[in-house]
């Protein structure tokens, strides 16, 4: 990754997690009860009123993954 396009970032991440404080407190608690065979469902509204909905089960290879993250974003 381009280090000058992280710090560009960084004030955009800043924000966006000011704009939406109860986003961060939800994903920790939601990826502290997620396993194997879990689903997750997302909805997306728009201004329209129009919405789409789509749903994963969380496999194994999923986890692993989110695991990794976090031991990438912790170093």
């Amino acid at each position: 990754m381009n280090p000058l396009a992280a710090v560009k970032v960084i004030p955009l991440v800043k924000r966006f997690s000011e704009n939406h404080p109860k986003l961060k407190p939800f994903i920790h608690t939601a990826l502290g009860m997620i396993g194997e065979d879990s689903i997750v469902e997302i909805k997306i509204t728009n201004a329209e009123g129009r919405t789409i909905v789509t749903n994963m089960k969380i496999s194994k290879d999923d986890i692993k993954l989110v695991e990794e993250l976090n031991k990438l974003r912790n170093e």
